[in-house]
């Protein structure tokens, strides 16, 4: 999806109101656009930055009938290396953490489709567009509470 409007002006507000920096605000601009880009893809949001001991997961998503675990990876430059930032590291934490909200809410994982997302976004900041693409990540395989 290319030609999302990329606004500076919601940054500058932050970056005044708030100590974070402008990584972590495009980082919190990117996971708010997936979040309205997958609602308008039939995605019901169910989860938005769900915090557990073993890490963050940026997204939950219900899809037709499958539970899904979004990670969300903004960039204002350089392709691919929102794809390259979710490495085996990224992804054993998010199916650690992944486990941990499944066992939280009690899912029964033989009767739940899980899948593991990511989303990537590129922010030009020169014609002021965002191009937004998902990914199956390849992780859920052998996804019980069993250990990994």
């Amino acid at each position: 999806l290319v030609g999302l409007f990329c606004s500076s002006t919601i940054n500058i507000k932050l970056i005044r109101g708030s100590m974070k920096t402008e990584k972590q605000i495009l980082g919190i601009w990117g996971e708010n656009l997936a979040v309205e880009w997958l609602k308008k893809q039939g995605y019901l949001v169910i989860e938005q930055n769900y915090s557990s001991p073993p890490g963050e997961i940026d997204i939950v998503a219900k899809v037709r009938d499958s539970l899904s675990f979004i990670e969300v990876k903004t960039r204002s430059g350089h392709p691919g290396s929102a794809e390259r930032a979710v490495g085996f590291l990224k992804q054993d934490h998010l199916i650690k953490a992944a486990k941990y909200y499944c066992r939280q809410w009690n899912i029964d994982l033989l009767h739940t489709s899980i899948q593991f997302e990511q989303i990537s976004i590129y922010c030009s900041k020169k014609d002021k567009t965002a191009t937004i693409t998902k990914y199956s990540l390849p992780v859920g395989m052998n996804f019980s509470y069993g250990k990994r």
